[in-house]
């Protein structure tokens, strides 16, 4: 499996987009954060070391992301931000067989034999009524730390790999300025993975497109075209750095405290 990571903060003030691709494990999931200030982005760099961790300790992928959620409401708690939020989407990918789950409105695409199907559904307001002009169509129904009140769902499938396929996870950013048409011309296209996530950034940025947008993309079958490696400066083994990140000791303690957390958080699904 290769791997193109590429991210870009759009004409926003900050980029609130996360991302994770660990080879090793075969996980990957894109994050994009909700709430104002800084929230956001720490929502999503929380979901996304949770994420990884959960996975780590051996919990199904659902349930890991029931892990992130669960450490995201910790995060409001230490932040005193209630509207810290995030959306998340992520595939485990092993023996031959994609695992994903999801929660928000960030995508899972796969081309299989150039057909690109969308595997998951927006958790968003406009999916449930529809074309209705009085809302917002990308208003979320729920996100990790923004549950409604009958619970979080997180939404899951599996898909069978044949070792021909490429995979591609985005951000709203992406898609909401992309038709889908032009979405699957570049990506059939039999271009490095890497590359091909830079072009498909700067193709939504070129058409407009004025959010925080993220891509992952993965081959099965790279082939002579995708034998590259992901962006290594910009997407690590614990997640992707974006462009608006900045590094405080406030953030390394909290992910400290968080890894604690997560040990009870762990416990309490083993239980």
């Amino acid at each position: 499996m290769q791997a193109g990571f590429h991210t870009d903060i759009g004409l926003r003030q900050e980029n609130q987009d996360n991302a994770l691709v660990d080879p090793e494990l075969g996980l990957y999931a894109v994050a994009d954060g909700v709430g104002g200030g800084s929230a956001g982005e720490w929502a999503s760099a929380c979901a996304i070391q949770a994420l990884r961790q959960a996975v780590v300790e051996g919990l199904p992928l659902v349930d890991a992301v029931r892990a992130a959620h669960l450490a995201v409401e910790a995060l409001q708690d230490w932040l005193g931000a209630s509207d810290a939020a995030t959306t998340l989407v992520a595939a485990h990918i092993q023996n031959g067989e994609l695992e994903y789950a999801w929660v928000g409105d960030s995508r899972l695409y796969v081309l299989q034999d150039r057909q690109l199907h969308q595997l998951t559904e927006d958790h968003t307001v406009a999916r449930v009524l529809g074309d209705d002009e009085r809302v917002s169509r990308h208003m979320l129904t729920q996100a990790l730390g923004a549950a409604p009140e009958e619970g979080l769902a997180v939404d899951s499938g599996t898909w069978p790999l044949t070792g021909s396929e490429r995979l591609l996870l985005c951000s709203d950013g992406l898609y909401g300025a992309l038709e889908r048409d032009i979405l699957f011309a570049e990506i059939v296209q039999p271009r490095q993975a890497q590359r091909t996530a830079e072009i498909l950034v700067a193709r939504a940025l070129a058409a407009g497109g004025d959010d925080n947008v993220t891509v992952v993309v993965l081959d099965s079958d790279p082939g002579e075209a995708g034998r590259d490696a992901v962006d290594t400066d910009r997407a690590t083994m614990g997640g992707a750095v974006n462009d608006s990140e900045r590094e405080t000791p406030e953030k390394y303690i909290f992910f400290g405290i968080l890894l604690a957390i997560l040990v009870f958080i762990l416990i309490f699904f083993w239980a």
